[in-house]
């Protein structure tokens, strides 16, 4: 009887201190997500970051030794670049950039 009557007026105070473990529970697993989430994020950043400053370098080292390249090249290098530098890139991809945009146009004679 006496367990009932506990039962009885304490019930809202159980109610609530299970709310309370509840609601610690689901946003310790939210921040746990989101952490990991935020991992993966930085971690592909870097990967296409890196992707682009080898892409940006291929660009300059192959046409500089031609001597002069096309301007698609030109156009994909330079939306390779934006790219690069909207993800933080600001090294040796900038002065390769500099460099290649320095190139002199392919004449319309010439091929690859």
């Amino acid at each position: 009887m006496e367990l009932i009557e506990y039962i009885r007026e304490h019930w809202t105070a159980w109610l609530f201190s299970g709310g309370y473990a509840v609601m610690i529970y689901l946003y310790r697993s939210m921040t746990k997500h989101r952490r990991r989430e935020q991992e993966e994020n930085k971690a592909l950043r870097e990967g296409v970051q890196a992707l682009l400053r080898q892409e940006i370098i291929d660009f300059c080292l192959r046409y500089e030794e031609k001597g002069s390249a096309p301007v698609w090249a030109k156009q994909a290098e330079e939306k390779a670049y934006k790219a690069y530098e909207a993800l933080g890139g600001n090294d040796v991809a900038h002065a390769m950039h500099e460099r290649f945009m320095l190139l002199p146009p392919l004449e319309k004679k010439e091929t690859e």
